[in-house]
Order: C-alpha cells, then structure tokens, then sequence
C-alpha cells in the first residue's frame, strides 16, 4: 500500500495595513486590517483574532478590534500578535496647525511721562481650534528706540526719555505675525526743591 502524507499548512507570515500611521491629536481612530499567510499559499483575515498593544498608550490606544486611537503628540509602535508572530506598525501623532484669526490689543497708543509705567495687553484669537490666548503670554516683545522707551517679556513699558517710540509684539508661533502699539512720551513733572533770591 502506499501512504500519501499532506504538508502542514503552517503559518509563515502576517502583515498589517496600514505599516505605518501619521496622523493628528483628536483625528478619527484608523482601524487596522491584518492578514495571515500560509506555507501552501492561502492566507486568511486575521483582524478580529489577533491582540493588539499599543507601546505608549498615552500618544495612542489600540482596541482589541483593532482600532487606533490618538491621544496625544509623540511616536510609538503598535504592535499585532497572532500564532506566535509579531509586526509592528510606526505612529506618529502630532498637534495640529493653529491659525491665528485676528489680534486684538486693548489698547493702541500709549502717552506717558517719563518714570511712568503701562502695559500693553491683548489677546490672541484661533481659528482652529477656536481659542484665545493672552498676548503676553506668546510674544517676544521689543522697542524701537530704548532711549524712549523700554519692554519686558511680559509686555511692560517703561517711559525712560522724551520722544516717540514703537513697541511691538511678535507671535512666537513661528507664522511671524505681529502687533504693535505707540508710545509717546513727555517730560516728567518738575519739583523745585529750593528757590534762591
């Protein structure tokens, strides 16, 4: 007689989709598909029996079903396990871009004595995601004449000498965007501290 034995069809590979994930924080959750393949060729969708983990579950999730979440900027590796085989698959997640909509300064123009003080403030508003923020809070300021006056970082400025001077706050996003206001500024009051006859 004669003994007619079949090869095993012994799992050789699996391979995920997609390989790798760019995307940004609050995007919606990708779901990723997994196949196996097989030593005489066939090969079969393993999505729902395979385990899935996620190597920093703070920069994204990954569900048992297979679906990617993202939660915050940063890398990291999802990595899919079935039959004793593993492949991983890169995510990247960043912020998204915000663009600013409009700057809106409480105030304009400035006329000072010289010692005297003010601030200049505003506010920053988004367009995406919708938000506001403080100016001083995101701008690098500066002063066109310091011999006139003076800025800190945190907007303030001081009246040092008689003239005219232009503060200026720029955006410290990177987009170069810019705000300014005028400072004038006048001679301080006098004090007559003794009169000779």
């Amino acid at each position: 007689c004669s003994v007619t034995v079949q090869e095993e069809n012994a799992l050789t590979s699996i391979h995920v989709e997609p390989s790798s994930i760019s995307a940004n924080v609050g995007d919606s959750p990708v779901s990723l598909s997994t196949v196996a393949y097989y030593s005489r060729g066939t090969s079969e969708d393993v999505t729902f029996r395979a385990s899935y983990k996620s190597s920093n579950t703070s920069v994204a999730k990954v569900s048992s079903n297979a679906v990617v979440s993202f939660v915050a900027a940063g890398s990291c590796t999802v990595t899919a396990s079935y039959g004793g085989l593993t492949q991983q698959v890169d995510v990247t997640v960043v912020k998204p871009q915000q663009y600013i909509s409009d700057i809106v300064l409480v105030q304009d123009s400035f006329t000072l004595k010289v010692g005297e003080k003010a601030t200049m403030e505003g506010t920053v508003y988004w367009e995406s995601p919708s938000q506001q923020t403080p100016l001083k809070s995101i701008s690098k300021f500066s002063t066109s004449d310091a011999s006139v006056a003076t800025v800190t970082s945190g907007g303030v400025i001081s009246a040092v000498g008689v003239g005219s001077a232009v503060i200026t706050a720029t955006i410290s996003d990177g987009s170069g965007m810019a705000v300014s206001c005028y400072v004038n500024v006048m001679p301080g009051d006098v004090t007559l501290s003794s009169v000779a006859i």
